[in-house]
């Protein structure tokens, strides 16, 4: 599974050091609450590629039941007229 990577090395350090050069605090929590969200979002986005995987894979298996009980079907039908 390949996983997409955002650059985000230039943004971490801008946040850093405009964190470090203020004396507000404020501006240090906004910062961090950006960070966390950025990796919550990264998790979740891991998560719904992973289930949609899977779903992908269930919606497979169905299908190749189907067609087995659909062939199953018509072999029987034709057995049944010879």
């Amino acid at each position: 599974m390949e996983e997409i990577e955002v650059p985000t090395d230039h943004l971490h350090e801008e946040m850093e050091h405009s964190a470090r050069h203020s004396e507000e605090r404020w501006i240090t929590l906004v910062a961090l609450t950006a960070a966390l969200l950025a990796v919550l979002a990264a998790v979740t986005s891991l998560l719904a590629s992973h289930h949609a995987n899977e779903a992908m894979i269930d919606q497979l298996r169905s299908s190749d039941q189907w067609a087995f009980y659909q062939a199953k079907g018509i072999k029987l039908a034709i057995i049944a007229h010879i």
